[in-house]
Order: structure tokens, then C-alpha cells, then sequence
């Protein structure tokens, strides 16, 4: 009588698996991108206090749903643990070399070190292929040193530094009403020895110690 021999398998092996995705974003999944785009404001933010960046979740879905952008997610057991938006323009206004952009790159903080990161990048190289573009950019916040270093590392090198003002503050600046502190200084001392009409600063003179 012949038996049928069966190997042994490790337990390990017969438990489901589970995968990460990344997809296109779907009707279903704003209200996690939105949860995703606030927590990326936040990591992008020093102090991690992003309030007065915050946007709703309708206008964000009407932003981002915009021709010429493209949100793709991470999902993981059904949940939502990453975060791509990129956008297909010029790689400049004095260039009409295409290129696809990634405006924001987020990973839940633990997931991180899982390859989401990778396989959303994979998605940002396939659309830059399907559309021509000969270039991906990426908007890293100066900030984020993890950010940068693994930017770094998948081959992104720095090209310019982007610096940002209002632009009340710019009027300010180039009407010269806000000039080195030192400057400031000086026109206060100014100030005031033309409100108290001295001209030569105050001499303080020591008293003299009586004799004995």
C-alpha cells in the first residue's frame, strides 16, 4: 500500500499575507486622504502645529482632483498608510522638457521602513513613462532631513532652493522698514538724543572720594 507523502510546511507559510497597494485614489478614500494630508502637514511643520494650513476635506478632494494631478494611496490591510500626489507640467516656464512632479510623499509613521515609499516612487516613474515626461521632480520641506536623505538615496539630486515670503513682507523688506538689527539700534539711539536734544552721548562721571 503506497502512502502520499506530504512535506511538512511551516506555519509561518499557510498564514495569509498581507500586501501593500497603491492605487489611484477612489471615491471611498477621501476621507483617509484626508487624514493622510493633514498628518503630512504636521511632519512637515517644525513645530508639528500645521492649524493654519489646514484644509476641509471637500476642497482638498476638489484640489486634488484637478486635471493634471494625480493622488495615488498606499493601502495595507484595508487601510490607508501612504500618500503620493504628483502633478504633469513643464519642467520650467523656460523649458518644455515634461516633467512629473511629486508635490507630497507620505508614509504613516508605522509603516515607515516597509518599502511604501518605494513602491509609490515605482508609481511616479511609470507615469512619468505613460506620458513622456523625461524628469521626476520631488518637493521635499528643507526641514525634513529623513525626507531628504531618502530622496537622496533613490537618486534625486538638488537642483535649486525654492524660498518663500508674503508678500506684504516683501514690501517691507524692500522699503527698508525692517533693516538689521543693528541699524535698528542705532535709530532708536538716534531717536532718542533727537527727542532729548543731546547730541554727544552722556559722559557719567565718578565722584571723587573725600579726604580723610
Amino acid at each position: 500500500m503506497s502512502h502520499l507523502f506530504v512535506p511538512a510546511i511551516p506555519w509561518r507559510f499557510l498564514m495569509a499575507r498581507s500586501w501593500t497597494v497603491a492605487r489611484l485614489v477612489g471615491p471611498e478614500d477621501w476621507a483617509g486622504v484626508h487624514r493622510l494630508w493633514t498628518e503630512a502637514l504636521a511632519d512637515a511643520t517644525p513645530t508639528g502645529d500645521a492649524t493654519g494650513r489646514q484644509v476641509g476635506a471637500e476642497r482638498l478632494e476638489q484640489v486634488l482632483s484637478r486635471p493634471g494631478v494625480t493622488t495615488l494611496v498606499a493601502e495595507h490591510d484595508d487601510d490607508l498608510v501612504g500618500l503620493m500626489v504628483a502633478t504633469s507640467d513643464p519642467l520650467s516656464a523656460l523649458t518644455d522638457s515634461a516633467c512629473v512632479t511629486v508635490e507630497i510623499l507620505y508614509v504613516t509613521p508605522a509603516r515607515r521602513g516597509r518599502g511604501v515609499g518605494h513602491l509609490l516612487l515605482a508609481k511616479a516613474a511609470l507615469l512619468a513613462e505613460q506620458t513622456g515626461a523625461t524628469h521626476v521632480v520631488c518637493n521635499v520641506p528643507s526641514q525634513s532631513r529623513d525626507l531628504n536623505r531618502f530622496f537622496a538615496r533613490m537618486g534625486f539630486a538638488s537642483t535649486v532652493t525654492r524660498r518663500i515670503t508674503s508678500p506684504a513682507a516683501l514690501r517691507r523688506r524692500l522699503s527698508g522698514e525692517e533693516g538689521r538689527p543693528f541699524d535698528k539700534v542705532l535709530a532708536r539711539r538716534r531717536s532718542l538724543r533727537a527727542r532729548t536734544g543731546l547730541t554727544q552721548p552722556l559722559e557719567i562721571v565718578q565722584p571723587r572720594a573725600s579726604a580723610s
